[in-house]
């Protein structure tokens, strides 16, 4: 996507992998972006997918993760 950075949400120190792969320590850093243009392909997209939800769904996709939740909290505040 294209668009404005609105606002900074924090950042979050994980350790990324998946399936039990050996992860490497990794930093998220969270924003709030207006966005103004979006693309059907992208650098990640065989890897990532795109949904677009409304504050309530992401909240329930986002139940495991508090620290995501707390970004989210602080978008929509």
């Amino acid at each position: 996507v294209e668009g404005s950075v609105l606002r900074p949400l924090g950042e979050v120190d994980y350790v990324s992998g998946n399936s039990g792969a050996v992860g490497k320590p990794s930093r998220l850093l969270g924003v709030s972006v207006r966005v103004t243009k979006e693309y059907d392909e992208w650098s990640e997209c065989k890897d990532r997918k795109r949904q677009w939800v409304d504050v309530d769904t992401a909240r329930t996709l986002l139940g495991s993760r508090p620290e995501l939740l707390e970004m989210l909290q602080r978008a929509t505040s």
